[in-house]
């Protein structure tokens, strides 16, 4: 069934035809395996994008350029232009925690204080539920990252369900073993899925495979990056999963990671402000 999102205030919302939360979802993007040789270390310096009052939480990119960003507290949704530095509020939404884009459609996700959750198409200007529960049964609770499938569904890392759910581009759903007891961040490569969360970074053949420790350091926020696996968390900052530190340490606690026009951009989850990086 679906239904409107409660507690709606619809703002605004003027953005071209996207393709990825990440910076493109037409295709998984390889990735270098993760025992792969990296560079041992790097010294990239962050430099402040734009600020979010109420703190940051989750980053979506627009193929315009824009970088999307959900806000911890106030449901606000804001999408900034590093062409003109103009951030603007372009909605405010009760409870909603993670967005994607697929095409040129809007995706969301929402969370009852981790009691309930679900995702959400924005479909014109109403978002719509798509699904709330996997088909056994098993709720969402706690959406903390939302990824595109590259197949018209979806990836859910739900980190008070301690599942990932995929919802395919059928509606089919299915919660799948995380490895992480509290799953935050989720990179989708051509035959692999990568699991961050406080408890470490893990690894699984897509579809179909096992979660498997591949990092014990915590994973708050991962993207590929010329086809390495970066990671982001409060004591490492950024880093090349299964190598080096990559510098940046301007964060108190770097989370949430995106890409656009070759710059990478991170939440700082405690901080407000969302910072910028080019490799």
């Amino acid at each position: 069934m679906h239904r409107a999102v409660p507690h709606l205030a619809l703002i605004a919302l003027t953005a071209a035809a996207c393709s990825s939360k990440r910076g493109g979802d037409t295709a998984p993007e390889d990735a270098t395996a993760p025992d792969a040789t990296f560079p041992e270390a790097a010294d990239l310096v962050a430099r402040l994008a734009f600020e979010v009052p109420e703190r940051p939480f989750d980053l979506a990119a627009a193929p315009d350029g824009r970088i999307f960003c959900t806000a911890q507290a106030g449901g606000k949704v804001y999408a900034w232009d590093p062409a003109t530095d103009d951030r603007d509020e372009v909605y405010a939404l009760s409870d909603v925690t993670a967005l994607a884009f697929q095409g040129d459609e809007l995706f969301m996700t929402f969370s009852d204080n981790g009691v309930t959750g679900g995702l959400y198409q924005l479909d014109g200007s109403e978002p719509v539920e798509l699904a709330t529960q996997d088909d056994s049964g098993v709720l969402m609770r706690r959406p903390h990252d939302l990824i595109s499938d590259a197949r018209g569904g979806f990836l859910i890392a739900d980190s008070s369900a301690g599942r990932v759910f995929h919802v395919t581009s059928d509606g089919a759903v299915t919660s799948l073993a995380a490895g992480s007891a509290a799953p935050l961040a989720l990179l989708l490569t051509s035959d692999t899925l990568t699991i961050g969360g406080d408890d470490g970074i893990w690894s699984m053949s897509w579809p179909g495979g096992s979660p498997s420790l591949i990092d014990s350091r915590a994973g708050l926020g991962l993207l590929s990056v010329d086809g390495i696996p970066w990671a982001a968390n409060a004591s490492e900052d950024l880093f090349i999963i299964g190598g080096g530190q990559l510098g940046a340490d301007d964060a108190a606690r770097p989370g949430s990671l995106a890409t656009s026009n070759g710059v990478v951009y991170f939440a700082d989850q405690v901080g407000q402000g969302v910072w910028a990086v080019t490799p």
